[in-house]
């Protein structure tokens, strides 16, 4: 009966950066099932003004979406989940743009490229094993393209809280020391 306990806390944990819309600060914060992950918006080497619309999230000052700064998502709450089957999500995206993925251990900092992409559509795609290697991803666009990044998720596996745990193991304690009186 305990095998089948954990599988019940697994859940996917699916960020979509389509809200909140319009002129956003420099960063902006985004939780599901309770993690929070920060988006931050670098611009020639500063930090920029992020912009949010039905597609996702751009730079204001790459005209609402990204072509020649970046966006980096601090990873490092929902990395500490340990997710499986990790999707990035590209959106705006037109015939023939391509995107790149760098991750980075430095907020500001683009760092070393782990992933490129191109698609005549948004696109989903499983994000590049070695990502959680880093705490920080970077999302670009590549050759004179603009796009913006819709969303991300993964799958995880909620650890229960010790309390949870323990009223479980109680539980199961008292259901055996019943089973037990009724024997005796």
């Amino acid at each position: 009966m305990l095998a089948l306990v954990p599988s019940a806390w697994a859940t996917n944990v699916a960020y979509s950066f389509s809200n909140p819309t319009g002129t956003l600060p420099t960063s902006e914060v985004y939780t599901s099932s309770g993690v929070s992950i920060t988006a931050y918006g670098y611009e020639n080497g500063h930090a920029a003004d992020l912009f949010g619309n039905v597609n996702g999230l751009g730079l204001v000052a790459d005209g609402d979406q990204i072509s020649s700064g970046f966006i980096q998502l601090d990873m490092k709450n929902f990395w500490a989940l340990h997710p499986t089957g990790v999707d990035i999500t590209v959106g705006d995206v037109q015939p023939g743009e391509e995107w790149e993925v760098f991750g980075s251990n430095t907020l500001g900092s683009m760092g070393v490229e782990i992933q490129t992409g191109t698609s005549n559509t948004p696109v989903s795609t499983a994000l590049a094993s070695d990502a959680d290697d880093y705490r920080y991803l970077s999302i670009t666009a590549a050759m004179c393209s603009d796009v913006v990044l819709s969303g991300i998720s993964g799958n995880v596996s909620a650890t229960p809280e010790p309390g949870s745990l323990a009223m479980i193991g109680l539980g199961v304690g008292l259901l055996g020391a019943g089973i037990l009186k009724r024997k005796r």
